[in-house]
């Protein structure tokens, strides 16, 4: 594990009050057709545009390759994020969630964070069921819950968001029960949900590697995340790996699971409890670098 000073890091960065310098919002498109027995019913397509000006030292960031943990190492402007996200009505109780995104840092510059098929029916019962199919995050953050899986409330999330955004993604299907105190007159909702997945073995190699970074930059799917190359990662006689990953990837064939709790209080209180396991083998991990040259693709 490689750590950096956190002095040598430091940056200081300029917002624009404007920051959000272009916002599309089209809702209520009705697009009368039909696919056996599924009806596209209506298309939103909403969007966000986030400009940055930044002024950094020069310190190279992680993103290049670097030991630096923020995102920029170049003073100027930068798109910091550029969101767009299809939701589509299906008929019945199935919609659809896409979002993708476009950096310019990073290996990869556009393609998807996340896609889903929703099923969520109407009932009158005070307990309700959902479930999500496809490529998404665990509703573990209380903190990221804008569109895109952004933070209303800061630019830059928590380190741990900043991690979940890099590395966290599952490829599976969710199921949910919840209870709104609206549909019974208390100031108490809770939610028991759980999953199975598989497609995030690599889960836990930033943290292992390079450590907690401060960033809002979300891997795209097929993404490679650089590091710094690390002697005790990439030198023969330790472990001899690659100085990036690709955290998105199913290696075992083993599928892993989640469940989490929430409960709220009103719009005052959020608790979210999460117990989250990739069930991946480390051995498969060992078996699949062992004779591999540094740098050379899994």
């Amino acid at each position: 594990m490689a750590s950096t000073a956190p002095g040598k890091a430091a940056r200081s960065r300029l917002r624009l009050n404007a920051a959000t310098v272009a916002a599309l919002l089209i809702s209520g498109v009705t697009v009368a057709s039909s696919a056996g027995a599924l009806e596209l019913s209506s298309v939103e397509l909403s969007g966000l545009v986030q400009l940055s000006a930044v002024h950094a030292d020069p310190l190279t960031s992680f993103i290049n390759s670097g030991t630096g943990v923020v995102r920029y190492d170049d003073s100027g402007v930068q798109v910091q994020q550029s969101v767009l996200r299809l939701e589509a009505d299906l008929g019945g109780a199935f919609s659809t969630d896409i979002v993708a995104n476009y950096y310019e840092d990073g290996d990869l510059h556009l393609g998807l964070t996340q896609a889903a098929l929703l099923w969520k029916p109407t009932s009158a019962a005070t307990v309700r069921t959902r479930a999500r199919a496809g490529f998404f995050y665990p509703r573990m953050s209380a903190e990221n819950v804008d569109i895109g899986w952004l933070s209303p409330y800061t630019y830059t999330p928590s380190a741990i968001n900043s991690w979940i955004g890099e590395e966290l993604r599952v490829l599976g299907v969710e199921g949910s029960l919840y209870s709104s105190g609206r549909s019974r007159r208390s100031p108490w909702s809770w939610e028991l949900t759980g999953a199975i997945y598989g497609g995030n073995d690599p889960f836990g190699s930033i943290i292992s590697w390079r450590g907690f970074a401060t960033h809002d930059r979300q891997s795209l799917h097929h993404d490679r995340l650089q590091f710094a190359p690390y002697p005790p990662v990439i030198d023969e006689a330790t472990f001899q790996g690659p100085a990036w990953v690709e955290p998105f990837h199913e290696i075992d064939n083993r599928l892993g699971g989640y469940a989490g709790f929430h409960l709220r209080y009103h719009n005052t209180l959020d608790l979210r409890l999460y117990r989250y396991d990739n069930n991946a083998d480390p051995k498969a991990v060992v078996d699949l670098v062992e004779g591999l040259d540094p740098g050379r693709p899994l």
